[in-house]
């Protein structure tokens, strides 16, 4: 995942590294101050601030293990491994860190001790992290399959906030309790959340999979996401942005500046090719339009979107097979999301290039991938 604030551009992934001859998988980190030019060292965010984390699950290692986001010169970072103290050691957790300069130095966001996890589950796994800031509010939405009974079952989307900058997060709830409606989480093959924010507005999204189909639904808040007691329905009903068809739906990515809020997913059905496709709300969320649906150039197999929004210009990267092989593609819309053209294939290698990233600023677009 990357992250942008003015000339600094700052970089976070998990990698596996050898150490004493054991692979061990780490939550790495680097920085840019100077617009990408060059790099500063790697920093192994886990081991400083969460533990050893040797034996993490191979699904784990995937990009959406860990998130990053920024505001004002501050930065904030989770990801999903073991726990490693208390009575669920093993259990896998939330955990967070944050840095007030720039990443020169980083400090632990906590919830509950002595874990100091954000997620602090009695039982099951928390994974599939996702992050969001604005001013001192700060916004993490997770997967977790703990039950009330304290047993395992179908993995639900569970949220919290701080309104400290990062210090401590409240008690988390499941989007039911955010919610009066009723939530059928009765298949376990759920996507990932996402998590967007634009001024005091707040919005979590995910594919939710009703009676064999898939929808892409979301929840919202005007009210900067502060939830003041379980099943108030701060966030309001549930709303979908697509319910056309039972195709399979992936990899949902969203981003957002002013009214204008976009969403993009991988969409298959049958067994046709996946297609990328985007939506646009111009009113902070309150309705995604079908014939706002964007159009792309291209018909080809297109899989991993990712969205960025800047001065008005919606940046999008996503693989696309070029001629029998996988590449990164670079698109733009000048036009709200409405229409975009293809800018440049900036892998353009003989490799598989996947899980793109981008982030834009100041006339400039950065773009990482595997």
């Amino acid at each position: 995942k990357i992250a942008i604030e003015d000339v600094s551009i700052y970089a976070i992934w998990r990698g596996d590294i050898f150490i004493n001859g054991v692979q061990q998988s780490k939550v790495l980190f680097r920085r840019s101050s100077y617009g990408g030019n060059s790099w500063r060292k790697t920093r192994n965010l886990s081991n400083e601030w969460a533990g050893n984390d040797v034996a993490v699950r191979k699904e784990l290692r995937s990009p959406d293990s860990v998130d990053l986001t920024t505001f004002d010169g501050n930065i904030y970072a989770v990801w999903s491994q073991p726990r490693h103290l208390g009575p669920q050691t093993g259990n896998y957790e939330i955990y967070g860190v944050r840095s007030t300069n720039f990443g020169e130095k980083f400090e632990r966001m906590e919830s509950i001790a002595p874990d100091f996890t954000i997620s602090n589950t009695k039982n099951g796994d928390s994974i599939c992290p996702t992050i969001a800031a604005h001013g001192n509010f700060v916004y993490v939405a997770w997967l977790d399959n703990q039950t009330s009974g304290g047993g395992t079952g179908p993995f639900q989307i569970w949220y919290t906030h701080c309104d400290d900058g990062g210090k401590a997060f409240k008690t988390p709830n499941t989007i039911e309790d955010l919610t009066s409606a009723a939530i059928d989480f009765g298949r376990t093959e759920m996507d990932c959340p996402q998590l967007v924010v634009t001024g005091s507005t707040v919005i979590i999204g995910w594919v939710n999979f009703i009676s064999g189909q898939a929808r892409v639904s979301y929840l919202r808040s005007n009210n900067s996401g502060v939830v003041a007691m379980p099943a108030d329905g701060d966030f309001g009903a549930i709303l979908n942005i697509d319910t056309s068809s039972d195709a399979r739906k992936e990899n949902l990515t969203l981003a957002a500046e002013g009214n204008l809020v976009v969403a993009a997913w991988q969409e298959s059905e049958g067994n046709e090719p996946f297609q990328v496709r985007v939506f646009r709300s111009l009113d902070r969320g309150f309705t995604f339009p079908n014939e706002d649906e964007g159009t792309l150039p291209d018909t080809n197999i297109q899989k991993f979107p990712s969205l960025h929004i800047w001065d008005g210009s919606v940046w999008l990267a996503l693989t696309e097979e070029i001629d029998n092989q996988f590449d990164v593609v670079l698109l733009r819309s000048e036009d709200s999301a409405f229409s975009f053209m293809e800018v440049e294939n900036v892998s353009n290698n003989n490799s598989i290039s996947i899980h793109p990233a981008i982030v834009a600023r100041n006339g400039m677009v950065h773009v990482l991938w595997m």
